[in-house]
């Protein structure tokens, strides 16, 4: 009796945060269909040298660049050393400046061991004036002398190198002429203050057309002293800062947050990247970046090698950008400004919900595990727990609960579908299915858990992912490694621990746990977004051509590892402990289909795509991998081993000794 009251207030608890889940995952749905507009940009200095190349003028490289598709220009920052190798000045002591006799009376007001710049064209000369002049209260300019003209630095030109020296003026005006937006990438500056700081918003308001503002470095300017003003001068420009993929900077995410207009998520291959790329791979990833992690922001590297016998760097490349743009439009995405994501406020109790379904599951998982009092007791402590936090608004918590939603029922799941009896293919079916049910009601808790526009934005993020892959695979091995039966108490576990530590090790086994701990290794290193050095060359063509026959590519360690193997787990059941790494690897499949909902940035439908994808295509490679068995186990007939049972759990075979 006691034990159906328990089941059923958990079952109640659990369904009432499903439902708020759902709500709120609804919601989100709606937020992202209406968040569909993509920016696609060229670099300045790319489209400027495919211009010369070309012979033409650069307002008609543009004109065709914009019938491509093309919405933007992207400009970064040069600094002085790339401004002096680009001959736009030279640099020289004070005792020098003899050399140039138009400068005249002017050598006079610089000191000989002055750090002078000798800069050419006017033009030039204020742009430079325009910031630095800010940036750096001690330079002097110099501009009577009627060209060349002088700028005097208080620093040795080395310390300066990396300053930036403002946008060129005319080029901008160009770009908004032909109808095109301007995003600028701004340099940061030793010593920024407040005035350098407003200065720059002042600057950055006077540029047409802009669209957007990035940074160029590792550390914004003034962060983390600054980083209010920062955002104050930002502020008042309503467009919104560039959070550029794969590259993180110090500051970024503070500032983001501080911004009623946020951050747009943008996307661009890293310049020593490129020669890995052909044209059909780079339009591939770019299209992938738009589509599935909510990146509205595509900075497009251009080629400049021209194939055989091909119509021209310049026909090519609007070519390339015409592909991206039409293959963006098929995916329901507008070409344009960025879209903006919008504010998103919803009941706080439905938050408070969903994470009370966290703890229920919890105490669901300590009762099945044979420690019902104390899952009772941490279950209340937990609660208790979580509506301080839930009253005080901390984001802590809220990872915390996403994180048990992903620890919980992917565990619950595998002890609760596998079985010491084996069943048929058609029952192996419905099981895995209904064992995938399971685990996502983690993954709809884990949505309703981090609901908010910061964490679809990336200025927020799901903490503990290697974690979630971890401790299930441990609490699944302690399950099935003890076979803890309801009601076992603690001290039984301990003993059954202790045995097992004193008994002797083989050389096999101890090579077994060897390249077992090493799969557990690329298994952990694997997860999240920077594992690319992991994946093997043959693993990304296949990666491509899922991602072209089925629109939304499955995770290999559903489709392949975990599905099929949890569906033969199923057939044949979990006959002794030689089945523990089967059921192990059989694990992966449904913590991974968990996690695929912790990547908050990529739109909820693709992801349930996703998920689905693995779950039909692992299905059918599991009865594959059922025939091949069935096959092996006829033609073999292998001498069966002695029973290596766990005590509480009785092998049960299936008839004809299978």
């Amino acid at each position: 009796m006691y034990t159906r009251i328990l089941y059923a207030l958990t079952a109640a608890v659990i369904l009432a945060a499903v439902a708020a889940g759902c709500y709120l995952a609804r919601e989100r749905i709606g937020i992202e269909r209406g968040f569909n507009q993509v920016e696609i940009a060229v670099f300045y200095d790319e489209a400027a040298f495919m211009a010369a190349a070309e012979g033409r003028p650069f307002s008609e490289v543009l004109a065709e660049l914009k019938e491509a598709g093309v919405t933007t220009v992207f400009f970064k920052e040069p600094s002085l050393e790339e401004g002096r190798v680009g001959g736009l000045f030279e640099v020289c002591r004070g005792s020098e400046l003899v050399r140039y006799p138009a400068i005249g009376p002017a050598v006079g007001q610089v000191s000989p061991g002055s750090t002078c710049l000798v800069i050419w064209n006017r033009d030039t000369f204020r742009q430079m004036q325009e910031l630095m002049r800010t940036r750096l209260p001690g330079a002097v300019f110099i501009e009577d002398t009627g060209g060349p003209y002088l700028a005097v630095l208080p620093v040795p030109f080395a310390q300066l190198k990396d300053m930036g020296t403002g946008f060129p003026r005319e080029p901008l005006q160009e770009v908004a002429d032909a109808g095109l937006r301007t995003v600028v990438q701004v340099r940061s500056w030793k010593g920024a203050t407040p005035e350098s700081i407003a200065a720059l918003g002042e600057y950055l308001r006077n540029i047409p057309g802009l669209s957007a503002v990035a940074f160029n470095d590792l550390s914004l300017p003034g962060f983390p002293a600054y980083i209010d003003e920062l955002a104050e001068a930002l502020e008042e420009l309503g467009v919104p800062v560039a959070d550029i993929e794969f590259y993180p900077q110090v500051g970024l995410k503070n500032l983001g947050s501080r911004l009623a207009q946020r951050t747009v998520l943008t996307h661009t291959i890293a310049v020593e990247e490129m020669p890995k790329y052909d044209v059909r791979r780079a339009a591939d990833r770019y299209v992938l970046a738009a589509t599935e992690r909510n990146v509205r922001l595509l900075v497009v590297r251009l080629f400049f090698d021209p194939a055989a016998g091909g119509t021209g760097v310049l026909a090519e490349n609007a070519a390339f950008l015409s592909g991206i743009a039409t293959r963006l439009e098929a995916e329901g995405l507008t070409l344009g400004t960025a879209s903006r994501m919008p504010g998103w406020n919803y009941p706080l109790w439905l938050n408070f919900l969903v994470g009370l379904g966290v703890i229920a599951g919890g105490v669901l998982l300590l009762d099945r595990l044979g420690f019902r009092r104390l899952g009772l007791v941490l279950g209340t402590a937990a609660a208790l727990g979580w509506a301080a936090m839930s009253y005080g608004g901390a984001a802590a918590g809220a990872k915390l609960m996403a994180l048990g939603a992903a620890t919980v029922f992917p565990t619950l799941s595998v002890i609760t579908f596998v079985r010491p009896q084996g069943t048929s293919p058609w029952q192996s079916l419905l099981r895995l299915a209904a064992a995938t049910g399971l685990s996502l009601v983690g993954a709809v808790l884990l949505v309703g858990t981090l609901a908010g526009t910061r964490y679809m934005l990336k200025l927020d993020a799901f903490s503990g992912v290697k974690l979630a892959h971890l401790l299930p695979l441990l609490l699944v091995a302690l399950y099935f490694a003890f076979l803890l039966p309801s009601g076992r108490r603690l001290a039984d576990l301990k003993q059954q621990v202790e045995s097992m530590l004193n008994q002797p090790i083989l050389v096999k086994f101890a090579v077994a746990c060897a390249v077992l701990a090493a799969f557990g290794l690329v298994y952990l290193l694997r997860t999240g977004n920077d594992a690319g050095t992991l994946v093997l060359p043959l693993e990304l063509k296949v990666r491509a051509f899922l991602d072209q026959a089925l629109a939304v590519r499955p995770r290999t360690k559903e489709f392949l590892i975990g599905h099929p193997l949890l569906l033969l787990l199923f057939y044949t059941g979990y006959r002794n402990a030689r089945y523990l790494v089967l059921v192990l690897l059989a694990a992966i499949g449904q913590i991974s289909a968990v996690m695929t909902f912790a990547h908050l940035h990529t739109p909820l439908e693709i992801s349930l795509i996703r998920v689905f994808n693995g779950l039909w295509l692992g299905a059918l490679i599991g009865l594959v991998l059922i025939a091949a068995w069935c096959l092996f186990d006829r033609l073999a007939a292998p001498a069966r081993l002695p029973a290596m049972e766990p005590p509480g759990w009785k092998v049960v075979k299936k008839a004809g000794g299978k």
